[in-house]
């Protein structure tokens, strides 16, 4: 049995300012959120106060980082992101979303008709770990689009079980791994590690690195993956 509690406003907070805009109403269904929650460990939540990821899915990354034996970087979203996961507020993509929408705060939009959405998670890049390091999976698709076919089997396998278990779901490929044919996107592939950035890399044993500006993203790929950095930045 589900016990549907009603909101009429959402509290919007990103560091910097914060207030109550009204949203409509959202039905979060708090019976099942709290089962959910006992299966969440006291790390994950630490985890996910330091890097703005849904709780849940905190434990989800962990988990099948362990299983898949990979690495995922994933840049971390606004504080929205986390506050609207448990809320359940549905997913759609930026950023033609936000040309639709009025943007209340970091990750989160309110559309004409009321609807609330959030963001998907941008990853980074995705690593499998042997006995000799790590090695790029590429994950990406070999054109726009959800129907593009991936260019790694493997890839696809992992997108498809990571969505399985999240509650904010992927939507695309990692940002390494666009393809900068087209200026539009060597521009957004470039913005993902320009400005204030942090970023959070899920390791194959389970543990975690917080990686607070890209300079520090950049410091952990030539340390720690052996790799070069991929940007021109």
């Amino acid at each position: 049995m589900r016990i549907p509690i009603h909101y009429e406003s959402f509290l919007i907070s990103n560091g910097r300012r914060s207030g109550r805009a009204a949203v409509g109403h959202l039905t979060h269904h708090t019976i099942y959120r709290d089962a959910e929650d006992a299966e969440i460990s006291e790390f994950d939540h630490h985890i996910a106060g330091q890097t703005n990821i849904d709780d849940g899915d905190v434990c989800t990354f962990r988990t099948l980082c362990i299983e898949w034996r990979v690495l995922i970087v994933v840049r971390c979203p606004g504080l929205a992101t986390r506050r609207a996961g448990s809320l359940g507020i549905g997913v759609s993509g930026k950023p033609e979303e936000e040309k639709e929408g009025l943007k209340l705060g970091d990750d989160l939009v309110r559309r004409g008709n009321g609807q609330l959405i959030v963001s998907d998670y941008d990853l980074m890049s995705v690593w499998t770990c042997d006995a000799d390091g790590y090695q790029r999976l590429e994950f990406i698709r070999n054109g726009p689009g959800h129907h593009a076919r991936w260019t790694d089997p493997n890839a696809e396998r992992l997108f498809l079980r990571l969505n399985e278990s999240l509650h904010i779901k992927l939507e695309h490929g990692a940002n390494d791994d666009w393809k900068t044919d087209n200026k539009v996107y060597r521009d957004i592939r470039e913005a993902g590690v320009i400005g204030r950035r942090t970023y959070v890399a899920f390791t194959e044993t389970g543990d975690y690195r917080v990686l607070r500006s890209p300079a520090a993203l950049k410091d952990f790929y030539l340390m720690v993956l052996k790799a070069p950095w991929p940007y021109a930045t």
